[in-house]
């Protein structure tokens, strides 16, 4: 089945005069969400939207400890923000305080993140609590839809790549196992005459040089380096 398109998809509704909800479905379970979401290499690379270009990523990712995101904007100026965080369950939600350095008067706003996974797609909420209507008003007036349109989409393209690399990486393990399983069986080697050899012995045994592979006639160096390893020819 297609995976259901979702870019720009991010619903913004406003449930009461001090707060913003945003509400986002990704195709993906909710654990690469939140690591896409939490991670400062990955944050880079979508926080910013197409809007600029992402300076600061610093996160100390627990209950006390702090974040900060700075980035350049396309018009050559600094945006930043800063919080705490009061509260969080890995994969499941994320409550931080958040204030905006442009505007250090207007004081915190309160986001709660929250993730949900049903059949492998996530739907992630954020709730925004402003101090009030005025300031929540300025964010919405900001162009913060659009900008955040853009960068969740970038989020849902960077958990894409991450799930694939995920893939990429079990897929190269799944190989590596299937050709050690492959070394441990039969041996076939020339000594002298053709002898079949029985392998047992785990992979750091195998101290055989490559060049003493195809001996024939004349006594091999092989016979040393068999007995060496605990391999017996018979």
């Amino acid at each position: 089945m297609a995976a259901t398109a979702t870019s720009g998809t991010a619903v913004v509704t406003l449930p009461t005069d001090t707060q913003i909800l945003i509400t986002r479905e990704f195709n993906a379970p909710k654990d690469l969400v939140y690591r896409a979401w939490t991670t400062p290499d990955l944050i880079k690379r979508w926080w910013a939207g197409d809007r600029g270009e992402v300076t600061v990523a610093e996160i100390d990712l627990r209950v006390g400890g702090t974040w900060r995101y700075a980035m350049t904007a396309n018009g050559g100026f600094e945006v930043a923000f800063h919080g705490e965080f009061r509260e969080i369950v890995p994969n499941e939600r994320i409550v931080s305080t958040d204030t905006f350095e442009g505007m250090p008067d207007a004081g915190e706003a309160v986001n709660t993140i929250s993730l949900t996974e049903e059949n492998g797609r996530t739907t992630l909420t954020m709730l925004v609590q402003y101090p009030n209507r005025e300031i929540r008003d300025v964010a919405i007036n900001s162009g913060m839809e659009g900008g955040l349109q853009e960068a969740l989409d970038d989020l849902e393209e960077r958990r894409r790549r991450l799930h694939d690399g995920v893939a990429v990486f079990a897929g190269a393990q799944r190989q590596t196992a299937e050709k050690a399983v492959e070394h441990r069986r039969e041996l076939r080697l020339d000594v002298g005459q053709r002898k079949e050899l029985l392998v047992e012995q785990p992979l750091t045994a195998f101290a055989i040089p490559l060049q003493a592979v195809e001996f024939s006639g004349a006594p091999s160096p092989l016979d040393h380096q068999a007995d060496r390893v605990g391999i017996t020819l018979r």
